[in-house]
């Protein structure tokens, strides 16, 4: 049905006219911000909920790995060798060391384990020098964490981080591997930055 309008400017217009009159020019440009408002906001409440619902699929997939590998179910199994942490006055410790290689070792670590003796430990290994972060979420014991640099020379040394916290703990450089042991066993070997792995 045609447009009708009672405002006599625009009685003079043709009915094919009409929806561009004078009354309703502004409803129609209206309608239209209205129309383009609302559907940016449905965008963004959509793209809000699929974001919040893949991060909580995310973190419910981190949980469900980390379930089943406390149940055994996704275990990794690590090959192990001996290593020799040498302090700057050529006093020698060895260490019989867990490899993680894998990013699937890696992932796992030593969550869950409620012991590690001394003189144990798992070294983190990679194909080149990075930057690389860890945190103790499922780890039920406190570790000291030797950032090892591409010249075997330790870079950084933390010292008894704590069970099950979560904030990041960053090499703060690039380093080749990360060893960790017992909590105080840095201590125990008298051991500082410039040190070396072999």
């Amino acid at each position: 049905m045609p447009h009708q309008s009672n405002d006599p400017s625009c009685k003079t217009k043709a009915k094919t006219d009409a929806p561009r009159c004078c009354c309703c020019q502004g409803n129609a440009r209206t309608q239209k911000t209205m129309s383009l408002v609302t559907g940016v906001v449905l965008i963004a409440l959509a793209l809000a909920f699929l974001w919040k619902g893949g991060y909580s699929l995310f973190r419910g997939m981190q949980g469900e790995r980390a379930n089943k590998i406390f149940n055994a179910e996704l275990k990794e199994v690590f090959s192990s060798q001996e290593v020799s942490l040498i302090r700057a006055d050529g006093k020698t410790f060895t260490i019989k060391a867990e490899i993680a290689a894998t990013r699937e070792q890696q992932e796992q670590g030593l969550m869950f384990r409620e012991h590690i003796s001394e003189g144990e430990g798992m070294l983190f290994t990679y194909i080149q020098p990075q930057r690389v972060s860890f945190w103790m979420k499922n780890t039920l014991i406190p570790l000291d964490m030797l950032f090892i640099g591409p010249d075997n020379t330790i870079i950084k040394i933390v010292k008894k981080a704590q069970p099950q916290d979560e904030t990041p703990i960053r090499s703060d450089g690039f380093v080749l591997s990360v060893l960790e042991l017992k909590g105080g066993e840095a201590d125990r070997m008298g051991l500082a930055v410039g040190d070396r792995l072999k």
